[in-house]
């Protein structure tokens, strides 16, 4: 359309600028009559009026070019401003996910660390619980052998006055529970506390410890097949096949943490008590 008003607009150019060089008295001369050289002079009035039409049309057309090339120029501003921004969150997801990495590799580090710990915890629990089997059994025997243990043990006495649990058997909120089941009941008791014999037996191991990482017990041995293990000592007063009677002090608690005696497993002063049936144990409040 600019192009054809372009090519129009020149013509009507053209055709002032052959008038602009005669004056009215040529215009009128070379007319014929009056009214040639009238409809000549409305001729050309109607040219200057087409050529401000057009001039106004051109001037229209320039402008929507103008604001169609504003427009072009905002959206490419806007598609520039956008790409910068998606420029920028990309970025920054990368430093994120790079961030995410890095905090996933720590936290399977520290998985694998606390995996390999948990390991041997219950390795280091394993072999403490395989000892005393063993110690059990080889006790037992020597004591069927001379027939030291014919007489039925009874109930059991509390191994402490206080007679406060404050952890059950299979307690669920045993905070080593990840580790192993409690296999006992742990009585309130204060750092050195008189610890007495549950009934008459021998005893099959008396663990003295000099660091507290090391856990101190005495575990003795009674008839019907049943056993006492007294666990967090801080000094034992016992020793390996010696018997000791029902209510006989045979060493002192422990548990207080980075004490001697009082092995890994531990949160405060207390006594840990056990009863087994044929090595395996059992809850012990069944048997005071």
């Amino acid at each position: 359309m600019v192009h054809k008003l372009y090519k129009t607009f020149n013509k009507i150019v053209q055709a002032i600028n052959a008038d602009k060089q005669k004056n009215y008295l040529e215009v009128l001369l070379t007319n014929r009559s009056f009214a040639d050289f009238y409809d000549q002079l409305q001729y050309t009035m109607k040219i200057y009026t087409n050529l401000g039409q057009s001039v106004k049309v051109l001037r229209l057309v320039k402008e929507d070019l103008q604001t169609k090339q504003e427009q072009v120029v905002n959206k490419k501003k806007m598609y520039e401003n956008f790409r910068a921004d998606l420029e920028s969150k990309k970025e920054k997801l990368e430093d994120q996910s790079q961030a995410k990495e890095i905090l996933l590799t720590k936290t399977k580090s520290s998985e694998l660390k606390y995996r390999t710990l948990l390991a041997s915890l219950r390795q280091q629990y394993q072999a403490e619980i395989n000892e005393q089997r063993a110690y059990e059994d080889q006790v037992r025997k020597k004591l069927a052998q001379e027939n030291k243990l014919a007489a039925s043990v009874g109930e059991f006495s509390w191994p402490l006055p206080n007679r406060t649990i404050t952890a059950s058997f299979h307690d669920p909120d045993y905070p080593f529970r990840n580790v192993f089941e409690h296999s006992g009941i742990d009585i309130r008791a204060s750092q050195g506390t008189p610890v007495r014999a549950a009934a008459a037996g021998y005893v099959a191991r008396a663990k003295i410890c000099g660091a507290a990482s090391c856990y101190a017990y005495i575990l003795i041995v009674h008839t019907d097949n049943l056993s006492t293990l007294y666990g967090h000592l801080s000094r034992v007063d016992v020793q390996a096949d010696q018997f000791v009677n029902k209510g006989e002090i045979i060493g002192y608690s422990g548990g207080r943490p980075g004490t001697v005696g009082a092995g890994p497993f531990v949160t405060g002063p207390h006594l840990h008590f056990e009863v087994r049936s044929n090595g395996i144990p059992v809850n012990p409040i069944g048997y005071l």
